[in-house]
C-alpha cells in the first residue's frame, strides 16, 4: 500500500483529478475552461474533509491544450490547491478570530503569456512560513515536490510569487507549442 501525506489520506474521490474525456484517447484537444471547472467540487469537497469551508473562482483564457499537458498540469494544480487547504485555510473559528470570512477564497486563474500557458493558484489563507518561503517550493514538502516532478518533463515549472498571509499565490507555467490558441483550433476543425 502506498504512502500518503496527511492532506491526502482518505480524502473524497482522491484520484479524481482530470475530467473522464480528457483521458480518452480519442480527445485530441480539450479547452482548458473545461479542464478546470471541475476542480470547484473538489475544493468544495477537500474543505469539507478537512471541517473547513472553501470556495475557487477560475478564470481561464479561452484555450485548447493536449491531453498530455492536462495529465501533467491538473494533478499539479490538485496539489497545489491541496496544498492551499489543507495547510493554507485556516479552521473557520481561527478565520473568524482573525476578522476574515469563515469560507476560504481560493482562484484559479489561466492564462496565454510569454509563448506559454501560466496557472497561478492564489488563496487567503494563513501565509507560509518566512524561512522556508526563501528555500523555495520545494522546500513546501513532498506533494509541492511532486507537483514539480509532474511538470518538469513537459518543461514546466512551480514558482512561489507570494508566501504572505491572505495573498498566497504559486504559478504553473507550461511552454508551448503544447497550448493551442482556441480560434486556430477551431478554424483548423472547420476546415475538416
Amino acid at each position: 500500500m502506498s504512502s500518503t501525506s496527511a492532506g491526502e489520506a482518505g480524502t473524497p474521490r482522491n484520484r479524481r483529478s482530470l475530467p473522464r474525456a480528457a483521458a480518452s484517447r480519442d480527445v485530441r484537444r480539450w479547452s482548458v475552461a473545461d479542464a478546470l471547472d471541475h476542480l470547484r467540487g473538489f475544493v468544495a469537497e477537500l474543505a469539507g474533509f478537512n471541517g473547513k469551508s472553501a470556495s475557487l473562482a477560475i478564470d481561464a483564457t479561452p484555450v485548447l491544450v493536449t491531453p498530455d499537458l492536462i495529465s501533467a498540469a491538473v494533478p499539479a494544480l490538485v496539489q497545489l490547491l491541496r496544498n492551499a487547504i489543507t495547510h493554507g485555510i485556516e479552521p473557520p473559528m481561527e478565520r473568524l478570530m482573525a476578522g476574515k470570512p469563515l469560507g476560504g477564497a481560493l482562484t484559479l486563474t489561466a492564462e496565454l503569456t510569454a509563448g506559454a500557458l501560466r496557472f497561478v493558484v492564489r488563496d487567503d489563507g494563513r501565509g507560509v512560513d518566512p524561512t522556508v518561503a526563501a528555500s523555495g517550493p520545494e522546500a513546501l514538502g513532498r506533494g509541492i515536490a511532486g507537483a514539480i516532478g509532474r511538470v518538469s518533463p513537459l518543461g514546466g515549472r512551480i514558482t512561489m510569487l507570494s508566501g504572505r498571509p491572505g495573498a498566497v499565490s504559486f504559478a504553473l507555467t507550461l511552454p508551448l507549442p503544447a497550448v493551442v490558441r482556441l480560434a486556430s483550433a477551431q478554424g483548423a476543425a472547420g476546415q475538416e
